[in-house]
């Protein structure tokens, strides 16, 4: 038996106490990994918040720049929107279709 400060522990006690120990320290680190967790999400929370305000201040400006133009102004935009959109598909539904027809062509002149 060993004899600190006045008392005496056994060393079974002694190895328990310092067992309960090394735990709390471990759960003490989790605690902290914890906290440092959710510090992280409530960082990346409030930065998606500013992203989505931003959005959003976009979208109403959109809207009330869009609420300020007539019918033929806003369908020449939507037109214009539309046509950049789908310009590149376009141009392969075109070219798929010259080539079915040069196919077509090719098969009339082997008959």
């Amino acid at each position: 038996m060993k004899r600190q400060k006045g008392e005496i522990i056994c060393p079974n006690v002694e190895q328990k106490i310092l067992n309960k120990e090394n735990i709390l320290d471990k759960k003490e680190q989790e605690i902290e990994k914890q906290k440092k967790d959710v510090e992280i999400k409530r960082e990346e929370t409030n930065k998606t918040r500013v992203e989505i305000e931003e959005i959003k201040k976009k979208e109403e400006e959109e809207l009330v720049k869009i609420a300020k133009i007539n019918r033929e102004e806003a369908k020449g935009i939507l037109l214009e929107k539309v046509e950049r959109e789908m310009s590149g598909e376009l141009i392969k539904k075109i070219k798929s279709m010259e080539e079915e027809a040069r196919k077509e062509e090719k098969r009339k002149q082997e008959k």
